[in-house]
């Protein structure tokens, strides 16, 4: 699943998986419709948080109406990716990345606050910049996944057997590789340095995979979710402009 930051720090847990036909409605009512194979993953499979979610990215639909991002593959390529799916899932490698996988579940990786010092003393303003960057590209990416409602790889293939529930909503993008992407663009913005953003791109790239070996996303999703990403930094950045600058300034000068 994509995250959440609220669940993230409250611990609440799922509603119930069925969404509420109100809710439903509201929602489908102002999002793009698309026939296609990812009609295999319906809508009441969705959990009421998710539609929740899916009505605050109504309040950026010229946003989201510019942004372009390729369609998902042809039914061949799926297959293709499918089978890369069962080949990782065969290999040692998925053994070595399991505790990432449980980890990265429901939140980013416990390193990203211990290699930004994002705590109350230290950095809390980019702290709540990151929850912020979390938050706000949630509803994005759910709109995006609606929309082409690509069905979860072992829909299509039982043999991938996921390391962790597979979640209440579609494939394509990866929320997973969309979040931890778009975090490594918004942290250069905010900090200057492109070592900074580097560092962030390859631990992306790592979340992003490590949900492929999970058997929960096709390399595809992870491709869509770094341009989906790159397409959210400026909007992100111009919107959250002044609370950037006040952390780019009091936290991250060159004497710190």
């Amino acid at each position: 699943m994509a995250w959440d930051i609220e669940r993230v720090t409250s611990n609440e847990q799922d509603v119930s998986p069925i969404a509420s036909p109100l809710v439903r409605e509201q929602v489908r009512s102002n999002l793009r419709e698309q026939p296609s194979l990812s009609r295999l993953y319906p809508d009441i499979w969705w959990g009421d948080r998710f539609w929740n979610e899916l009505r605050k990215a109504g309040r950026y639909k010229d946003l989201l109406d510019k942004i372009e991002i390729p369609d998902p593959p042809s039914e061949v390529e799926t297959r293709e990716e499918l089978q890369d799916i069962l080949n990782k899932q065969k290999s040692d490698e998925l053994e070595k990345r399991r505790a990432e996988i449980i980890e990265e579940s429901e939140g980013p990786p416990s390193y990203y606050n211990f290699m930004l010092f994002l705590d109350e003393i230290r950095r809390p303003l980019t702290a709540d910049l990151v929850n912020k960057m979390i938050s706000w590209s949630l509803p994005m990416t759910l709109h995006f996944k609606h929309h082409w409602k690509r069905p979860r790889p072992t829909q299509l293939e039982p043999r991938i057997r996921p390391v962790v529930m597979c979640p209440h909503h579609p494939a394509y993008p990866s929320g997973h590789s969309t979040q931890s992407h778009f975090i490594a663009l918004v942290m250069e913005s905010l900090t200057g340095r492109t070592e900074v953003k580097d560092a962030l791109w390859q631990a992306a790239n790592r979340i992003a995979e490590n949900r492929e070996y999970a058997g929960l996303h096709y390399r595809s999703d992870s491709e869509a979710g770094k341009v989906l990403a790159g397409a959210l930094q400026e909007p992100f950045v111009n919107e959250f402009r002044g609370q950037i600058e006040s952390a780019r300034e009091a936290e991250w000068s060159p004497s710190l």
